[in-house]
């Protein structure tokens, strides 16, 4: 009869996995001595270590050697004060991120910027809103105009949508591309007001 591994046997594991810098491991470890042991302080805080060090390549791999050199004089202390430095490490990070360091030191970002945090995996409402609300967003050439516009109308941006068609200049506007995106928008109008008929029926 197999016996049972205890919470403080995984716990021992996913330490020695830490200790190999093998984080995936120790993150599967953490999480089953959690499972065992639901209120255990030392598998969440080793669990929340090991998945910062498994998520950032460079500062997880330093982490994680500190965390080692810590531990070895008091393994309480060390997660506490580590848990901390990470902290202060996404704290960072966040406040240092493509479109807050563009913002802070530009009074405007250029298309091809905005497109370039978009790329990075900022979804687009979240880039379009912090952009207008704290900056400008140039734009210098049509292609990027007709560009803008459509992600505005796929992304539920009609009011913003027909604000740049009414302001773009006449010879923007009278081309048979602009002229489909304005049916498209129309369409996608039409659709919201059949919808809100629909749900107050």
């Amino acid at each position: 009869m197999s016996r049972e591994i205890s919470a403080k046997s995984l716990l021992a594991k996913a330490e020695n996995a830490m200790a190999r810098y093998d984080f995936h491991t120790a993150i599967a470890l953490f999480r089953a001595a959690l499972c065992k042991n639901p209120s255990s302080r030392a598998a969440k805080s080793g669990l929340l270590i090991a998945d910062f060090c498994a998520r950032s390549e460079g500062e997880g791999y330093k982490v994680a050697e500190i965390y080692q050199i810590l531990r070895a004089s008091d393994s309480k202390k060390s997660k506490q004060f580590i848990l901390n430095v990470i902290a202060e490490i996404e704290a960072q990070n966040f406040a240092n991120s493509p479109l807050d360091r563009l913002v802070a030191e530009q009074n405007g970002i250029s298309y091809n910027d905005f497109l370039e945090i978009l790329e990075a995996g900022r979804g687009f409402s979240d880039a379009f809103e912090s952009v207008t609300r704290s900056t400008n967003l140039y734009i210098s050439e049509k292609r990027e105009w007709v560009d803008l516009v459509e992600r505005l109308i796929d992304n539920g941006y009609l009011d913003a949508a027909y604000r740049f068609i009414e302001s773009a200049s006449l010879s923007w506007r009278s081309s048979e591309q602009v002229a489909a995106l304005i049916a498209k928008l129309r369409g996608k109008e039409i659709r919201a007001e059949s919808f809100i008929t629909f749900q107050s029926v």
